[in-house]
Formats: C-alpha cells, structure tokens, sequence
C-alpha cells in the first residue's frame, strides 16, 4: 500500500484485492474510533470521578459495574469506609476534567438503573 486511502480487507480467510477508501467514508470509520474531547472520554492520569452508584452491598454494586462494563465503560469498585459502615462506590475513574466528567453523567444518567450520578475530584 503506496497511496493515501488504500486498505485492505479479509473475508472468509482470503485476502480480498486492495482497495480505496473515499474520504468521506474514512471520516465516517474515524466517529467510530475517535476519542473526542468534551464527549465524557477516560484520560490515564485523570483526576476526576463519575459515581455511578454507592451502595452498602457489594452486589448492588457489582450489578451497575456489570451493567456498564458490558456496555464499554471502564467502571470499577472501589470500597471505602463512610463513618462506621462500609460504602462500595462503583465509578468510572480518570476524567481529564470537571467538564469532561459532567459530560459523561450527563450521556449515562438514566441508563442501567442509574438516576443520580455524581462528579467527584
């Protein structure tokens, strides 16, 4: 492959001949894999936090994590003592920003039985 545009594809086990792509297809495959700014996207070493849910059972938690890591999302469980009861905060970590975290709550409120979310620092 020497010139812009140029892909090649597989079907069936066969290396199909090579082809071109029109750009504007290319812009349309490009949505599909772009990490847009301002859309809610995990950055590594993002110091903001959407809660998702807190919860005093380890399993209300795992069912909104489970919930969201079968739809993409990169939550977790994260433990943490609130007074004398523990807390099992299920969350969505690494926000570049306030903005950013807002953006998300905003895409996942409603979804997968989640009503309040919160963004945390």
């Amino acid at each position: 492959m020497d010139q812009a545009r140029q892909f090649y594809r597989r079907e069936k086990g066969q290396t199909q001949p090579i082809g071109f792509v029109e750009a504007a297809q290319l812009v349309e495959w490009a949505k599909e894999t772009d990490i847009e700014a301002g859309k809610g996207a995990v950055r590594r070493g993002g110091k903001w936090k959407v809660i998702l849910a807190s919860t005093e059972t380890q399993a209300a938690a795992l069912a909104v994590y489970d919930a969201a890591r079968d739809n993409g999302y990169a939550a977790e469980i994260r433990p943490a003592q609130a007074g004398d009861k523990l807390v099992y905060y299920a969350r969505i970590a690494n926000l570049p920003s306030k903005a950013e975290g807002e953006m998300l709550a905003a895409s996942l409120r409603g979804r997968f039985g989640i009503a309040e979310l919160r963004v945390v620092n």
